[in-house]
């Protein structure tokens, strides 16, 4: 009786140990978390972490260091690039099969649905000042004022699967290339 009692006790106390180093260890990761978004001033999702302290995670992705912290961008699409940016036409065109998934190409929220002749619009702004617009979808995932993060998706592709892209910064349009 009293070895069962001793091995019932040794499994219940192996049990709360591993119970407090995951509470302690998710603790000193969170207290890193607040410790890095405070710093920066943006509230760090676990996998911006990583990729903020320079650690790669997808090779279509680029980390752009701004006045106002670290931002992360990701492709909205695998596809060719079919029409380069120019200040005349200030958007990029990328071809991708039809009804093709279509990803989040940063944290934010999205700021406008959008119905146009081409199919539907998305846009999403991240707080840094970005504002990315995807355009030529035939059908959209995502409501107004709903918060996404990098390759969530958000729709699918139309006209031909060729997808506009357009990325403002500050009012300004950029080459969505140097984004993404």
């Amino acid at each position: 009786m009293k070895k069962r009692m001793t091995v019932k006790l040794a499994i219940a106390a192996l049990f709360c140990g591993i119970v407090l180093c995951m509470i302690f260890a998710d603790g000193v990761f969170g207290m890193a978390r607040a410790g890095i978004s405070s710093a920066l001033g943006y509230d760090f999702e676990f996998y911006e972490i990583a990729r903020a302290i320079g650690i790669k995670t997808d090779e279509d992705s680029v980390i752009v260091e701004g006045e106002s912290g670290v931002e992360y961008y990701e492709r909205p699409v695998d596809g060719k690039i079919i029409k380069e940016f120019s200040h005349k036409e200030p958007y990029a065109e990328y071809k991708c099969e039809l009804f093709y998934t279509v990803k989040a190409p940063c944290s934010g929220t999205v700021a406008a649905v959008t119905q146009e002749g081409f199919g539907y619009g998305v846009t999403v702004t991240n707080g840094f000042g970005t504002e990315i617009r995807i355009k030529n979808l035939a059908a959209v995932y995502v409501a107004e004022g709903e918060r996404v993060t990098p390759g969530q998706n958000v729709g699918s592709a139309d006209n031909g699967g060729v997808l506009r892209v357009e990325v403002y910064r500050n009012g300004e349009a950029q080459d969505p290339e140097e984004y993404f």
